[in-house]
Formats: structure tokens, sequence, C-alpha cells
């Protein structure tokens, strides 16, 4: 039979009892059909007992055997007025139809749904735009001091010539990302995918981007791949326009500030979006090859 867990999930089990009558007597006079009503009850009362369980209690060798124990001592303590004894409980085996829930992230959303999550957001929002507000402000004297130590490393020739290079890398980078097609894109991020960052990751991200197309890259199956189109199993949406796009790659905004300035929707677990920084970094490790 089926059940639903306490984790909200889905299995399906069933169970063996084996019974002994003790005193025939009783097992005559004191219920009608010992063998229907002694399966009804086991029905009922494994149905009661799986209800307040996990599906890993349930899956578990030492949940399953706590499961046949809890159980047979039930039916034991209700059928000794029959004149019946549970000799023993096996278990069949567990086929999970779907996976229990996290409990804390599922209270967690219904409280973030609600208006009390409303005004919890816009006070996190608040104060994470004056955090990097203060950030920004604070990196300014250290920037400043860094070009006025490359000023005065400037007056020699030689370091000249390499601040030279550097600028004329830096606009052939921007460069060749202000004409970055999707194509081209998506070879670039198929470098960077493999095992590793499939294992780190595991989720599948679909990326619709307002004036340069929609792609969806998977970093949840196999080595990983990315491809243009919609993917049917993403788990996290990101809608965005081309600017911002471009602005990420070159790192001059975050994905998460550019969601709490509301210019980058997140549809799904942020979570879970969190996790495409990974691959974001090691696109712009092959960039500053």
């Amino acid at each position: 039979m089926q059940i639903i867990t306490f984790d909200r999930g889905l299995v399906e089990l069933g169970a063996t009892v084996f019974s002994q009558v003790k005193d025939a007597l009783a097992a005559v006079c004191a219920v009608q059909e010992r063998n229907r009503s002694t399966r009804v009850l086991s029905v009922a009362t494994l149905h009661r007992l799986v209800c307040k369980r996990r599906v890993n209690d349930v899956t578990s060798s030492l949940g399953r055997r706590q499961l046949c124990e809890n159980l047979q001592v039930e039916l034991g303590v209700l059928t000794t007025a029959w004149g019946v004894e549970i000799t023993k409980v096996e278990l069949s085996d567990v086929k999970v139809i779907k996976k229990g829930e996290n409990m804390a992230l599922a209270t967690f959303n219904k409280v973030l749904k609600s208006e009390l999550g409303s005004r919890i957001i816009e006070t996190v929002k608040g104060a994470a735009e004056e955090f990097v507000v203060q950030q920004e402000q604070k990196r300014q004297p250290d920037h400043q001091q860094q070009i006025g130590n490359d000023t005065e490393k400037d007056k020699t020739d030689l370091f000249g010539a390499v601040l030279c290079e550097e600028n004329e890398l830096k606009y052939v980078l921007n460069d060749s990302l202000e004409n970055l097609d999707i194509d081209r894109l998506l070879c670039s991020l198929t470098m960077v995918i493999d095992k590793q960052l499939v294992a780190s990751v595991g989720y599948i991200f679909q990326v619709n981007c307002i004036g340069f197309g929609d792609f969806y890259v998977d970093l949840k199956n196999g080595s990983g791949k990315c491809c243009k189109g919609i993917s049917s199993t993403a788990d996290v949406a990101l809608c965005l326009n081309r600017e911002l796009l471009f602005r990420i790659l070159k790192k001059e905004v975050s994905p998460m500030q550019a969601y709490l300035n509301g210019s980058l929707r997140i549809l799904g677990s942020v979570k879970a979006a969190v996790r495409l920084t990974l691959l974001s970094d090691r696109f712009n490790c092959l960039l500053s090859l």
C-alpha cells in the first residue's frame, strides 16, 4: 500500500504478519473472522506508524528493524485479548515514489510567501544594499592608493610597456564579451564544465536572457552540458537582460546584488542559484588565461 510520510514523501510497502493461536476458546469467541480482523488491524497500525516517520527512517535498515519491532509489539497488545500471539513481522521492500521534503526549508518558504516574509525580505534587502554600499566606499581608498602606486611604477619604461600590454588585453577581453553570441558563450561554458563541477553544484539552471537567447546549463547529470532552448527539468530559472549578463560575466556586479536590486529574477531556490557562481568563477578564469 502507498503511505504519505511525515516529511510529505510517498512510499509503497507491505508487511507479512506471522501469528499463533494461544487460546483457542478466546480466538473463537472474542472476535469474528479472526484472520480478517488481524489483517485490517495490521494495515491500520502499519499506516499509523509509517505516517509518523520520514522517508529515510523507512528505507534505512535500522529504521525498518525498529518499525517491525514496534508493529509486532502494538499488534501483540491488541491481539492478546483474542487469544492470538504475533510471533514475527516482516516488511516488504520499500519503493520510494516521492522523496521527502526538507521540512525546515518548506517552513521557511511558507514564511517567505506570507505577509511577514515580505516584510523580512524588505528589511534584509535594505540592510544588504546598505552593506554593499559601505563595502564599496571602504574599497575606494585602497583602490585610489593602488592607482597611485601603479602611477609611480609607470615612471620606468619597462613597467610602462607591461601596463600597455595589460590595457590592450583588457580592451580585447571587453570587446570579445560585447560581441559574444550565444553559440560562442555555450562553447566557452562547455570547456569549463566537468564531473567535479557537476558533483559540487547538482542543479539544472534555465537562463532566459532578453536580447540574447534562452539556454540551460545542466550541472546535475553525468559530465554536465549546456544547450540552447528550454529545459523541462530545470531546478532554477534566471531571468535577466543582455546587459546584466555581460556585467555578471565581467564581475562588475554579483548575482546576489542583481537579485537584491531587482534586475535579476530568480524562479526557484535562491540557495541553488548561488551555486551557479562556481561556474562563473571558472568562466572568468578561462577569460583571464
